[in-house]
């Protein structure tokens, strides 16, 4: 089954096909063998659907013999969603389509050590590949709020030779498993090993993460980035998954402890829960026509209040419109609190739009510099400041 929302072509002929595919929601190809775990560019995504094609008319009544290959977003996938969900269908024996997120959800239950376990020949790099593995179980977990609290039964996989349940799965046994030996009744109940049990208590903080993250750069401390992150998990309270609330509530109610009587700001989408809570707690938002003229305002309004000016602004191009009065309030040490936006932090380095660098940027002009992954984290962050 193809989903595929835009395929452009060009080319004179089949042979010298190119294409740009673009995509808005996951593929799914019933073909690509377990063995060849490399990453698809463009191009490859062309072959892979004439061989769908050719394998189709070869062997439509082989119905066991279907690998399944789940390609990630932008038409790019990557090693570790071949393993996940070829996994899957080994141990759950599924002919039909397999949904990537429960594929990552069972390969994080059964197979803990393909994302954090050591390098091997399967693995790779686990920072690199396997990395993208453990963030969609965090998108997983954070889309279905039912399933926060879950606690799986104790699953049929794979276990290892002398019975150990605190042992690993080695490489071998793994990947290398074929349907055969699976299909014969070499499976045996496992207890759960210390790695699962470990990563059970990631899956169960994965909901505090939020979709879009928010960088805090200021002008008034002067602090060591790595110490703060470490005071920051200390103080990280549990997460209450039944509150309405949202990112931008705690960032208003904080300006508004703090005696802020207004904001300044060019709106955009990544801020726009920011922009409306100020309203709601009586902040005014003072909307300007380019970023640089919001951060010149608010420290304008910083040096004749003697209080601190905030000024909010968009990811990546709204940030680096601010640098020039960023500067120029570091030149006047005025007390000045930058608040930007930044993409999701699920699809930072992946293309998201706006999406850029912006503690580079903004680390040199500031005394305090921080980026915000989690929701109880937002009050702290800017209480310090």
């Amino acid at each position: 089954t193809f989903m595929i929302s835009e395929i452009m072509a060009t080319g004179a002929s089949q042979q010298q096909l190119e294409a740009e595919v673009r995509l808005c929601c996951i593929i799914q190809v019933k073909m690509w063998p377990i063995e060849n775990k490399v990453p698809l560019s463009t191009t490859a995504l062309i072959e892979v659907l004439k061989m769908t094609r050719s394998w189709r008319k070869r062997a439509p009544d082989r119905p066991e013999s279907r690998p399944t290959i789940v390609m990630s977003h932008n038409g790019v996938s990557r090693c570790g969603i071949f393993i996940a969900a070829n996994v899957l269908i080994d141990q759950m024996e599924m002919d039909h389509e397999v949904d990537v997120f429960h594929a990552v959800k069972l390969i994080r239950l059964n197979r803990p050590q393909l994302i954090d376990g050591p390098r091997t020949r399967f693995t790779g790099d686990a920072k690199d590949e396997y990395k993208y593995l453990y963030d969609l179980m965090l998108h997983w977990y954070m889309t279905n709020p039912e399933l926060r609290s879950f606690e799986p039964p104790e699953a049929d996989s794979l276990g290892s030779d002398d019975g150990s349940s605190d042992e690993s799965i080695g490489e071998s046994q793994s990947l290398g498993t074929n349907r055969r030996s699976i299909r014969s009744g070499n499976t045996r109940s496992i207890q759960r090993s210390k790695s699962s049990r470990a990563s059970r208590r990631t899956i169960t903080t994965a909901n505090s993460l939020i979709h879009g993250g928010t960088e805090i750069g200021g002008t008034t401390t002067q602090r060591n980035s790595n110490e703060t992150s470490n005071e920051q998990k200390k103080r990280m309270e549990p997460v209450n998954t039944t509150s309405p609330r949202h990112g931008g509530e705690l960032v208003a109610e904080v300006l508004k402890a703090h005696d802020i009587k207004e904001i300044f700001t060019l709106c955009g989408g990544h801020i726009s829960p920011i922009l409306v809570a100020c309203e709601n707690f009586g902040i005014k938002v003072y909307d300007t026509r380019h970023e640089v003229n919001a951060v010149f305002a608010a420290d304008c309004v910083a040096r004749l209040r003697q209080n601190i000016g905030v000024a909010v602004v968009t990811a990546g191009p709204g940030v680096t419109n601010s640098i020039t009065g960023l500067k120029n309030a570091q030149m006047a040490e005025s007390p000045l609190l930058l608040i930007g936006g930044a993409a999701p932090t699920l699809l930072r380095g992946r293309g998201a739009l706006q999406d850029i660098n912006q503690q580079v940027l903004i680390k040199p002009l500031c005394k305090f510099s921080t980026r915000v992954r989690a929701v109880c984290d937002i009050i702290p962050t800017l209480r310090q400041i």
